[in-house]
């Protein structure tokens, strides 16, 4: 097996021409107030990801960088006009939305299902070909004795896993003690 590197280029971009192949609204905004701290205090610290179908530029990774942004700007902070962008090269737009889901989004960033049904009828990808297991960002902190119960009646109890990051210790400790009153299996990672 050869692996393909995907970047043919980097050079800096007008950030406000580019748009979106992923609706607005189909992150949800979890981590928003970090990053747009984050860019506050570190400035533009990590390139675009950008791909060019039909001579236009599309975000594959910067959705929500660019929506702060725009929200700095709005607030008055001076943004450069042009930043700096990987461009990834893809056949088409099934493949862009298919890096998007599968390399940049899913895994660090909960993605609401009802959003991305909606937008997968309207852009009509196939979900079968871009095989992602995509989980709505939901948590259902079942009890143990809901778990007896479904165990009883032959529900499955499947395993989830959960990658949280907490702001301080004490975060940490409050959430651990929530998710063990729930019965759940806890383990911390620093």
């Amino acid at each position: 097996m050869k692996l393909k590197n995907r970047i043919y280029d980097t050079k800096l971009i007008e950030w406000q021409q580019v748009k979106d192949i992923q609706p607005h609204n189909l992150k949800i905004p979890y981590n928003y107030d970090h990053l747009k701290q984050s860019i506050l205090k570190y400035g533009i610290a990590k390139a675009y990801d950008v791909c060019v179908i039909d001579n236009q530029m599309y975000w594959i990774d910067g959705h929500t960088r660019t929506d702060v942004l725009k929200e700095l700007l709005s607030d008055g902070v001076e943004i450069p006009k042009k930043l700096t962008a990987n461009f990834c090269e893809v056949a088409n737009m099934q493949e862009a939305i298919s890096i998007l889901l599968d390399v940049h989004n899913q895994r660090q960033n909960p993605i609401d299902q009802e959003v991305f049904d909606e937008w997968r009828d309207e852009v009509d990808f196939d979900v079968n070909e871009i095989a992602l297991n995509i989980k709505p960002a939901e948590l259902d902190l079942t009890s143990e004795t809901d778990l007896d119960e479904n165990e009883e009646k032959g529900i499955s109890n499947k395993s989830y896993f959960l990658n949280v990051r907490c702001d301080s210790e004490q975060h940490a400790q409050e959430l651990y003690e929530q998710l063990i009153s729930k019965g759940l299996d806890v383990k911390i990672i620093n």
